[in-house]
Formats: C-alpha cells, structure tokens, sequence
C-alpha cells in the first residue's frame, strides 16, 4: 500500500498541517511509502528525515497571490492540479490511498477533483466544517455568534456571516458548490472525524453509504513528571489569534483577578492583544519553547466562539499536568468534564470565566485538576503510533471497498 497526502502546506502551521505531515512522518517510520504533495513550502525537514517523498509547488496562498488569480485560482487553480496529474502518473489507483487534509488556501478542489476522477480511493479529515459551512466554521464574523444556518441553504446564502464585502460570500459560497460539482464529498466514502463532537455536527452533510471513522489526532509528547504550581503563574492562550478563537477574552477575565496572560499565537488581532496592559504576546514558538510555557502556566484558557472539531492544546496542556478552561460547546468540553481536568464554563460568559480565573487562583485547586489532566492523558495517551495503526485500518477498508 502507498500513501499520498494532500495538504494545502509543508510545514506545521496549525493543527490541521501538524496532523497531516505528523502522520506522514508516522507512516513512513511504519514502513510505508508516503508522499506528501502540498501546495506551499518551505518543507519541514523532519519530512525529508523520516523519508517521506515531498512535492512543493512553492506557491502562496491564495490571499496573497494577484487579486484576480486570487479570485480564479482559488476556485480551481490548473497549475497545481496538472503537478499533481503528474505525480498521480506513477501510483495505481489498486494499491494508493489518497489521503486529503487540507485543500482551501494553497490547492483549490481541482487536486482532490483529480483523484477522484482517476479512481483513487480518497479518504478526507475533516478538520474543519467545509464540508457543511463554506467557511468552515458554522460561525457569524459579524455577530460574533454560532451561526444557525444550514450550510448550502437559502439562509446561508442570504446571511452576511463574514462581516466583510457582499463579493466575497458569493465567492465563498461558489467555491462549495466547485468542491461538490468535483465530487467533494458527494463522491466520497470514507470520512475520518477527531471527536463525536465534530461528527454529529457534519453528519447530516456526508452522501448515503458513508463511511465513518474515528481516528484521534496524535499528541507529541515526551511523558516527564507532571508540572508543579507556584505563587504567580499566569494563565495561557496557544493558538491562532482570530476573533472565533476569543482570544480576547482570556486577557479580559485575567485583569479582574490581577493575572497576566501569555498568548502563544499569531492573527489578525494580534496588534489589538498587545495594547492589553496584561497580555504577554510572544507569536508562535518552537516544541521545547511551548512545552516550557505549558509548565510555566496556571491554566490554559480554550474557550473559543466557534466550534473547534478537538482542541489539540488541551490534550498537549494535560500531558505536561496543565489544567484547563474550557467554553462548553467544543469538543474539548468533553475530555475535561469526564476527567476533570479543569473546569467548563458557558460560551461567552465573561463572568463564569472570571469565576474559573479565581477558582484556579487557588495552587491546591490547579494542582489537583492539574493531576487529573495528567493522569487521564498518560492513562491512555493518544499516541503517533495509535494514530498510525487507526489509519491503517482505514486505508485498508477503503482499498477494499475498492477493490470489491
């Protein structure tokens, strides 16, 4: 069996990129023969390390290219699906698994589009909710709210959810209905999921005969005794600095009980974050600097407005003995309630996230739910070699089903 794994980037970026080319790495140490094809560099040298095949086409994102390539290319870009026709020349569709994770901002749905034109079988992770929402994310921009619309529906075509230009929704919404005319996901059949969570919200979305997965995205993380709590720790924020994300209010809630927060990340609200008295920006950071910033935290804050499919820093939070603050209505909720590995609060509620700031104020409190979260991850950790050995069964099924 070979592997070919689309992503729309080389690098780790961001949780979806750090799952594809994690895995590809996993696969390839499992002895397999894997190539990564995405759409932007630079390539993350553990790729060539481990000895997984990598094409790059070296092209921007789709955001930063011309205006009007921009416009087309995003939709159905033809440079990158005749280099991926070329790459598909030497495999065979009988023995290679198509493998899609990301495809929205560097590789359009022609490369997708392609495979399965030629008969590959496809399997694709939903990281996101693209497959329903055409941003991804079932959630309002403008309000700042879930948004309650069915993904395709008139509603959803009529509600200017991105807060921005009328043109742009319109692209938005063409680019799903190109992603389904290239049979995404209407000819699919193998869907892997990351939470129960993120499934009952999609499901409605896939085609009849679907087959669902569920394969836990991998944590890299090397087990050391579980952090200990000091006087003066600050709280801590890990990932994309975006308005769905909330980063915003963590700082808020913080300066009521006279914490500083730690924001690990980069977005567009950046800027905004650091003329916070009480926000210590410090952009994205190496695996050894986070890992450092977890032992050195109180709590991680994950509380965003939008619906994360898991929620992959609260697992990375647990394996170092942190304990965290979650928004009910993420698919994090669901590991921190059953461990009680932190504390839940409602979605947006400023109050409830300031009484959890105080409540964790308390070194013995953190430190027991900080034991908590520690003992459930390593109790059952989510291991790279688990993950691998989920996909194989996948693949498996889905040549199967293939070949009859």
């Amino acid at each position: 069996m070979r592997i070919l794994i689309v992503n729309d980037f080389a690098s780790i970026n961001g949780g979806a990129s750090r799952v594809a080319l994690t895995s590809a790495i996993g696969l390839a140490k499992a002895g397999y023969e894997v190539h990564v094809f995405a759409g932007a560099g630079p390539i993350d040298p553990k790729l060539v390390e481990a000895g997984v095949k990598v094409t790059c086409l070296d092209r921007p994102v789709f955001q930063q290219r011309p205006a009007l390539a921009a416009l087309r290319e995003g939709l159905w870009d033809g440079v990158a699906r005749d280099r991926f026709s070329e790459t598909l020349a030497s495999y065979d569709p009988n023995n290679t698994i198509v493998h899609v994770h990301t495809n929205r901002d560097v590789l359009s749905a022609s490369v997708p589009g392609l495979a399965i034109e030629r008969g590959f079988p496809v399997v694709y992770t939903c990281h996101e909710y693209f497959l329903g929402c055409p941003y991804g994310a079932f959630f309002d921009l403008r309000l700042g709210v879930r948004c309650p619309e069915r993904g395709g529906s008139f509603g959803c075509w009529t509600r200017p959810c991105n807060g921005s230009a009328v043109h742009k929704k319109l692209w938005s919404m063409t680019r799903s209905v190109v992603h389904e005319r290239a049979g995404i996901p209407g000819k699919l059949r193998d869907f892997i999921f990351v939470s129960d969570f993120s499934q009952r919200i999609l499901e409605p979305y896939l085609p009849p005969g679907a087959r669902i997965h569920r394969v836990d995205n991998p944590v890299d993380a090397a087990k050391a005794p579980p952090k200990e709590f000091t006087q003066e720790e600050r709280f801590l924020f890990v990932g994309a600095l975006a308005k769905g994300k909330n980063p915003q209010a963590a700082c808020r809630a913080a300066a009521e009980v006279h914490r500083r927060v730690v924001y690990v990340g980069r977005g567009e609200l950046d800027s905004e974050l650091r003329q916070e008295p009480n926000a210590d920006v410090r952009g994205w950071q190496s695996e050894s600097d986070l890992v450092s910033s977890y032992r050195a935290a109180r709590a991680l804050v994950f509380v965003p407005l939008w619906p994360e499919t898991q929620g992959l820093v609260v697992y990375e939070a647990a394996a170092q003995g942190l304990p965290s603050i979650v928004a009910d209505d993420c698919a994090a909720a669901d590991f921190v309630r059953e461990h009680d590995a932190g504390l839940v609060v409602p979605s947006g509620s400023h109050e409830s996230l300031v009484e959890a700031m105080r409540t964790l104020a308390s070194t013995e409190m953190a430190s027991r739910l900080g034991a908590n979260a520690y003992h459930a991850f390593w109790s059952d950790p989510p291991t790279l070699e688990r993950h691998v050995r989920l996909l194989e069964v996948v693949y498996m099924q889905a040549i199967g089903a293939k070949l009859g």
